[in-house]
């Protein structure tokens, strides 16, 4: 793919690339049917490697496929970052993506302590999947979907990653039977807020917060909606919001699960959930009909095919296989004209039989 898409991620890229501090560590991984990184490893980003980096930028093309796995595998390191840093990646891509049940068990298992955050350029990129890879990576996933929005939505991000505010949360709830999404608790970065939708019985005024804030531990009591003097008419929406990211929750389960009972029972729950609070899911849809007649009863159908649109500022080509058939082709055709010269030349040169030995070895023919 390639185009207009291909130049939007490419800015966007070099826009990043440009940001970053002298005390920060990059590394950028370029993926088609392969993937390759530009550094060995992570390096500091002063101003000779940031302009290697955007030589590497301003030189990649649109070739081959999108394999998405292979620069995952590249990018997410379990046992990678240090002591007082954040390690982020950021997934930049124009492509569409498919394989999800693979892409999201190899993210599970090589995540670690690694933030992620995707961005989808133009109108390609799959944004199912790139949600939910964001909501496993505890990260965000940011559309851009013009050329003009490139500078805006990236400064929003960076703006928002550079900045962490409480990292590693998690909920201390009393004993009962409580359920709370979304899970795990992503980060609260500066400037965003963080929702966490809780199902239980006479829930407390009061909950206990706990994360890292600077690398240091920190724990808070926070207050829940129902000790802020909300009445009962303005908090029917809020079964609605836990449903959404608890059906979340378990697709996420159910991605990452081989067992196929294990599906199954998700996929009843989920079910179940949607049903009970009227939400559309992969299992369920709302539908709409309409008994207007459109077309009158004696009106004769006309049919016609309708041309399949690609995203807009991509470009499609035949798939590229392992061989140069380009070149087979043309040595193939040079020995098509070899032969056909070598016979003219045999029978130019080749000695001509005398009628009379025609005639002895075919006595009927004479």
């Amino acid at each position: 793919m390639g185009g207009e898409s291909l130049r939007q991620a490419k800015r966007a890229l070099a826009w990043a690339v440009e940001r970053l501090a002298a005390d920060d560590h990059f590394n950028i991984v370029e993926f088609n049917s392969g993937a390759w990184a530009l550094f060995d490893g992570e390096q500091k980003a002063d101003e000779r490697n940031k302009g290697r980096a955007l030589g590497f930028i301003d030189g990649l093309k649109a070739r081959g496929g999108t394999e998405m796995k292979k620069a995952l595998d590249l990018a997410l390191c379990p046992d990678c970052g240090s002591p007082g840093r954040l390690r982020q990646v950021i997934f930049l891509t124009d492509g569409a993506v498919g394989n999800e049940r693979q892409l999201f068990v190899s993210i599970d298992n090589k995540l670690g302590n690694t933030r992620l955050f995707t961005v989808g350029i133009g109108s390609a990129p799959n944004s199912y999947f790139m949600r939910r890879a964001a909501e496993l990576g505890r990260g965000t996933f940011t559309y851009i979907g013009k050329l003009e929005e490139v500078s805006e939505k990236m400064t929003a991000l960076f703006a928002s990653i550079e900045a962490p505010v409480l990292t590693n949360l998690s909920l201390n709830l009393p004993e009962g039977d409580y359920e709370f999404a979304p899970s795990p608790i992503p980060d609260l970065y500066a400037g965003s807020a963080l929702h966490i939708a809780i199902k239980g019985r006479d829930l407390p005024e009061q909950l206990s917060l706990s994360g890292s804030l600077n690398g240091k531990r920190w724990s808070s009591e926070v207050k829940t909606a129902g000790s802020l003097g909300h009445d009962d008419a303005k908090q029917r929406g809020i079964h609605t919001q836990w449903a959404r990211k608890r059906i979340a929750d378990l697709l996420n389960q159910s991605n990452l699960s081989r067992d196929t009972e294990t599906r199954d029972a998700l996929r009843g729950d989920v079910l179940k959930l949607a049903l009970q609070h009227h939400l559309v899911s992969p299992f369920t849809s709302l539908v709409a009909v309409d008994i207007t007649p459109v077309k009158a009863v004696n009106k004769a159908l006309h049919s016609h095919r309708l041309k399949t649109n690609p995203p807009k500022g991509t470009r499609f080509g035949l798939p590229k296989t392992a061989t140069p058939m380009a070149l087979y082709n043309a040595i193939g055709l040079l020995c098509l004209l070899l032969a056909l010269c070598l016979y003219r030349f045999y029978l130019a040169v080749a000695p001509k039989p005398d009628a009379r030995e025609l005639a002895s070895e075919d006595p009927i023919h004479a």
